[in-house]
């Protein structure tokens, strides 16, 4: 098999980085089709091409002495409540119990350790409550709070579901276990989905004369733009970076 040959370019061009087929390992393929056929090369604008990815003279950068900046802060309120972990985690925490989970906190740990399915309907669900679950520095924190004899009623809201699933037993375990009743049947039916999106855009990408085109213009804009060196003047490609 031989590559189409191109015209040489009038000057030096940007290259195209891909990744070529090796010629032994183009059994199977498009490419092996491609080139045993006598198909002509493709209709390009060869110094239309060449204007555009003419490999120009980097230019010095101009130094850039502005500075700029923001100032400014919001102002601090005594919480109402208190508030025992980091102000980020409470804020994904919240985040979760808003959108996701959506329990009330006063029934949240005998949600958990009833697994109600009416509550916990999805695996998305259960993971979203499993990354609530407090670390070994918060379950401490949490812990020499209640060895304090206060309420959990003046923890914040984040805090206060952090300390429910702290008093659930075997709570990482727990949640882990019932995911299995989620997870299993969701893995296969979105498997056999992908295997057949994949089979029919596969088919589909068989019998398109349209998208052969835009391979055989690939390649030989490919070819013409690394015209002379070692990523020239090749029978097929599998991946383009886009590195222009």
């Amino acid at each position: 098999l031989q590559a189409k040959p191109v015209p040489a370019p009038p000057c030096k061009l940007k290259p195209l980085f891909w990744d070529a087929v090796p010629a032994p390992r183009l059994k199977g393929t498009f490419w092996a089709l491609e080139n045993g056929e006598a198909v002509e090369l493709p209709p390009l604008d060869w110094s239309a091409l060449a204007q555009q990815f003419v490999q120009a003279a980097p230019k010095a950068k101009p130094s850039n002495s502005a500075l700029g900046g923001k100032d400014g802060g919001a102002g601090d309120a005594k919480p109402k409540l208190i508030s025992l972990i980091d102000g980020k985690r409470a804020h994904n925490v919240n985040i979760l119990m808003g959108g996701k989970i959506k329990i009330p906190v006063s029934g949240l740990r005998a949600a958990v350790v009833g697994l109600d399915p009416r509550i916990f309907s999805s695996e998305e669900v259960l993971t979203a409550l499993a990354q609530c679950v407090p670390t070994p520095e918060e379950a401490g924190a949490l812990d020499a709070f209640q060895r304090s004899g206060r309420p959990a009623s003046e923890l914040a809201d984040a805090d206060r579901v952090l300390y429910e699933l702290m008093c659930v037993p075997g709570v990482e375990a727990r949640l882990r276990c019932f995911k299995h009743v989620f997870a299993i049947p969701d893995k296969v039916t979105t498997a056999s989905q992908v295997f057949q999106a994949s089979l029919q855009a596969s088919e589909q990408l068989q019998r398109s004369t349209g998208f052969k085109a835009v391979l055989r213009t690939a390649l030989a804009a490919g070819n013409y733009l690394n015209y002379g060196t070692r990523n020239g003047n090749q029978l097929g490609f599998r991946q383009v970076q886009r590195q222009l």
